[in-house]
């Protein structure tokens, strides 16, 4: 993973009369983080008692047409889900979800190790998982549910199996489609087996499992990575990598983004695009536990939706009052929020001059309004700089809008880590 070095610009901002002052402190930059306004002695911000942390999220959806048969849900089945944490515990806690069911979805036996190799659990690992003292559960349909806590000690970035066994059906399941993380079905109950010989089907989505905590140490708390597909991939883990090599910022990172995303607009449930971030920013970032930070990255969604579709199109405008509310309830739960500049997009698809016109207003507006806690300029990371309104060829997956594994890279570094000292 790079270090430090990647990038040498800071600017630290002051409020002068809705002036912006800044002073670079040296060297070219990558990603240009500016410094958070200083709201330490701001009393009416809630200062949380955090025992336990969020280590890992999948911001759920309801069941899209993408997940096949899986989306009628499963019966006599042993779900494997496999979750990489990202900073480490003495204990754990498992949250699991029915947001969007239709009905009841009963586990009659949940357990959790650590993974080992494909399906198969490192030894002495398994562990019961308990609600309230028993060992089923039975989530409600549009609820969720949080375990007892757990004796297992994780490692930072170690894979996790959770273990849900469902002898009924489940109904159509509440799912996360784009895991980018292969994970394990196999018929019958084998919860309490460390083998994975029997898991003979394989998914890249996660059902009914929302979220992993961690017993929290002095200071420790988690940085959201809230977004579209482009959050929704492997730059939150980069990030956390980042973190876990540097011990004065002890946080842990989640990844609340959802593939095709959109600020205002919610997507048709069957999309598996989910519901509007200005939607689902309570329960996908606000809801989680000892979060302390968000990096919000979104709106090209909306953007180029609208290329084609004059009925989804929005405007500039529009987007950043998005963002603006999305600041304002963020600071109103006394998380710090950073804006991320929305990245280079020529030769995608859905693409357009107009849409073009419109990404750079948003980006001014993050920039420049001082409205967010800190600027993260992936499109500086990002952009060519022969062609800077697209990816640099590197930094492109080849679809001209979602970075390459290099670009996700890039977009880690990028982070101003100063920015998350708090």
């Amino acid at each position: 993973m790079d270090d430090e070095n990647t990038y040498s610009t800071r600017r630290d901002v002051l409020k002068l009369g809705g002036t912006v002052a800044g002073v670079a402190l040296g060297g070219s930059a990558v990603g240009v983080g500016w410094a958070k306004a200083d709201r330490s002695h701001d009393s009416s911000r809630p200062k949380a008692k955090r025992e336990w942390i969020s280590t890992w999220t999948a911001s759920p959806h309801a069941p899209s047409t993408s997940l096949g048969d899986y989306r009628e849900g499963f019966v006599d089945r042993t779900l494997r889900s496999i979750v990489p944490v990202s900073r480490g515990g003495d204990g754990i806690r498992v949250r699991l979800t029915n947001r969007y069911g239709d009905q009841a979805a009963r586990f009659s036996n949940v357990t959790v190790g650590i993974r080992e190799a494909r399906a198969t659990l490192a030894p002495g690992s398994l562990r019961p998982v308990t609600f309230s003292g028993n060992r089923s559960v039975t989530v409600r349909a549009g609820t969720k549910v949080l375990s007892d806590p757990i004796d297992l000690a994780v490692a930072p970035e170690q894979d996790l199996a959770v273990n849900l066994y469902a002898g009924e059906s489940t109904g159509p399941p509440t799912a996360h489609q784009s895991a980018r993380k292969t994970s394990y079905i196999a018929a019958g109950d084998h919860t309490a087996h460390r083998s994975g010989s029997d898991f003979s089907e394989t998914t890249t989505s996660w059902f009914f499992l929302e979220g992993i905590e961690v017993t929290a140490k002095q200071r420790e708390s988690t940085v959201v990575c809230f977004g579209d597909s482009i959050t929704d991939s492997l730059y939150p883990n980069y990030l956390a990598r980042r973190l876990n090599n540097h011990p004065s910022i002890p946080k842990a990172v989640v990844n609340a983004g959802i593939g095709g995303n959109r600020v205002l607009t919610d997507s048709p449930p069957d999309s598996g695009f989910g519901e509007s971030a200005i939607a689902r920013f309570d329960h996908d970032v606000l809801a989680q536990t000892g979060a302390s930070d968000v990096i919000f990255l979104e709106g090209i969604n909306d953007i180029g939706f609208g290329a084609n579709n004059p009925a989804a199109s929005v405007s500039a405008e529009e987007i950043i009052r998005g963002h603006k509310q999305i600041i304002s309830r963020a600071h109103a739960a006394g998380l710090d929020i950073f804006g991320a500049t929305l990245t280079p997009f020529v030769g995608a698809p859905y693409y357009s001059q107009r849409g073009g016109e419109k990404r750079r207003a948003v980006n001014e507006f993050i920039r420049t309004s001082n409205e967010y806690d800190g600027v993260i300029d992936l499109d500086k990371a990002l952009r060519d700089p022969e062609r800077p309104r697209r990816l640099r060829p590197e930094y492109d997956s080849g679809d001209h809008l979602h970075p390459s594994d290099a670009g996700y890279r890039a977009m880690a570094n990028a982070v101003d880590l100063s920015l998350l000292k708090r």
